[in-house]
């Protein structure tokens, strides 16, 4: 594709610079032409006067010698763009530069074969001589000018490439294009069309008896075509890269962060398309770096933590928590190698995950094998004990469906005994019979007023939730690996859910829990 684009390229560099050379000597050989008649002369008997007629091979030859030089000009780049090579920092300046040494060259080669054509006329009029320097002079500056512009347009491709190497030094800024096509479309015609209106009146310092409407109008229209391309050239440099700039931004807003604009520019234009890629580049790093954060930490949490900056952030608040554990997780992890031992954990977390996701919970740190979730906190929800009891419910049956074969503490088609009970009798759990062995766990639930915050020190620190409900649901975790629903709740909490949670609930009674004075109140799903 790239070497079929680098012929294009060639094609479409080459045809528009024979083009306009064409058309500019042709322009100045015609206007020099109607500026040297008199009544003696015609513009005919100019054009084939022997002295003068030297343009008839003046003009192909140096057109030849232009296209050549701008083969030997452009052929080293083409051959590494068709390859598709990463440019080196020589090739990358090279490559920008281009549209400059053509304008050098170009001009050079205008002056070399216009001056010769001059000398080659020295057999006729001193007033035609003057005229063909005069001449060539004008058409050497505009040629080059106009040449430039379409120069950079036509390698933008190879500029793009280009730029993937080290960007090359500025060259001709937005500024200087401005300059140049003023000067290109305005500021030398009207000095050409006020050179012949002096020259005509004064007579010095050559005699123009011919009429000179018609060279002005030539001049003027030649100036209204150029301007206008011109103008279309240099606009079309600059709306360009800032529409693309422009679709890009729109594309971020979107939410797409890996938006990248073709540089092809080595002015501040190309600042501002190498400005915009490298802050894409920054939100996409920001947004990958953002989500690992949140994958750390919670996207709650890390949501908090970039909108509020400042050390601690903490707030007293009704929550409810969950808490989580396997049972027989060490045995599985002395007879197994770790990485089996981490797999099973990631089945087990990712459920817990899923589930607490799935109703507005936050899991705010695993310890092993076990994890911890709050309702309520940081993110603010209408009920946080009904989510929390709802949850709670569906860790029950999806951990209760896993295959025995991933189970902690377990191997496949065997039934251990459950804590609490022999070999012999192990009852079933959720989702099973009393014949298969599925992942064995405690779940403990409570709520109540927590300190939710931030822990640590201004260098290191994390969000988590201190208060006796957290106590509260580590401690009915622990007793509810050996009750038969694997599930423990605080009555109070199922009172705090409402009518529609609570109707899966029953009370069990009081029971005891480590270091609280006073029995506390639980329950325990009602179909376990």
């Amino acid at each position: 594709m790239t070497a079929r684009q680098a012929r294009r390229v060639a094609v479409k560099y080459g045809a528009s610079l024979i083009a306009l050379n064409i058309a500019a000597a042709v322009q100045v050989i015609f206007v020099v032409a109607l500026l040297a008649r008199s009544e003696t002369a015609t513009v005919g008997s100019i054009l084939t006067d022997p002295a003068f007629s030297a343009f008839r091979w003046i003009v192909p030859l140096g057109i030849t010698v232009g296209a050549l030089a701008g083969i030997v000009l452009i052929l080293p780049t083409l051959r590494w763009f068709a390859r598709e090579d990463i440019p080196t920092v020589e090739q990358s300046k090279r490559a920008t530069r281009i549209p400059l040494h053509h304008t050098a060259s170009h001009l050079a080669l205008w002056l070399a074969f216009g001056f010769s054509m001059a000398a080659l006329t020295h057999d006729a009029e001193h007033d035609v001589t003057v005229l063909i320097v005069i001449g060539t002079v004008f058409g050497a500056v505009t040629t080059a000018g106009t040449g430039y512009l379409l120069t950079e347009r036509s390698l933008r491709p190879v500029t793009v490439l280009a730029s993937t190497g080290t960007p090359a030094r500025r060259e001709l800024s937005v500024l200087a294009r401005l300059i140049l096509t003023w000067l290109v479309c305005t500021a030398i015609p009207v000095a050409a069309i006020t050179l012949i209106v002096i020259v005509h009146s004064t007579g010095k310092p050559i005699a123009i008896p011919a009429p000179i409407e018609l060279p002005i109008l030539i001049v003027s229209a030649i100036a209204l075509g150029t301007g206008l391309r011109g103008t279309i050239l240099v606009a079309r440099s600059v709306s360009e890269p800032v529409r693309e700039v422009s679709q890009g931004m729109t594309e971020i807003e979107k939410g797409r962060t890996d938006v990248a604009v073709p540089v092809y520019d080595s002015s501040e234009i190309g600042s501002l398309q190498r400005g915009f890629n490298s802050m894409s580049r920054g939100l996409t790093e920001r947004e990958r770096l953002r989500d690992l954060f949140g994958r750390h930490v919670g996207t709650q949490v890390a949501s908090r933590a970039l909108e509020q900056s400042d050390f601690p952030r903490d707030d007293v608040q009704y929550a409810a928590v969950l808490f989580i554990d396997l049972v027989g997780s060490t045995a599985f992890a002395v007879d197994h190698p770790p990485e089996r031992v981490a797999e099973v954990l990631n089945e087990f977390l990712a459920i817990v995950v899923d589930t607490v996701d799935d109703n507005l919970g936050f899991i705010n740190k695993f310890e092993g094998d076990a994890a911890l979730a709050v309702f309520g906190a940081p993110q603010p929800i209408d009920n946080p004990a009904a989510a929390a009891l709802k949850a709670a419910r569906r860790l029950r049956l999806a951990l209760g469906s896993l295959d025995t074969r991933t189970t902690p503490g377990h191997s496949a088609g065997s039934a251990p005994a459950t804590p609490g009970h022999s070999a012999g009798s192990a009852p079933a759990t959720p989702g099973h019979s009393a014949g298969s062995a599925p992942m064995d766990f405690g779940i403990g639930v409570a709520a109540g007023d927590v300190f939710a915050g931030d822990i640590g020190a201004l260098q290191r620190y994390e969000y988590t939730v201190i208060g006796e409900p957290v106590n509260c649901a580590a401690r009915l975790s622990d007793l509810a690996k050996l009750a038969p629903g694997r599930v423990l709740v605080s009555s109070r909490l199922v009172d705090d859910a409402g009518a529609d949670e609570a109707r899966h609930w029953q009370s069990t009674g009081p029971v005891e829990l480590r270091g609280y004075q006073t029995p506390v109140e639980v329950s325990a799903v009602s179909d376990a």
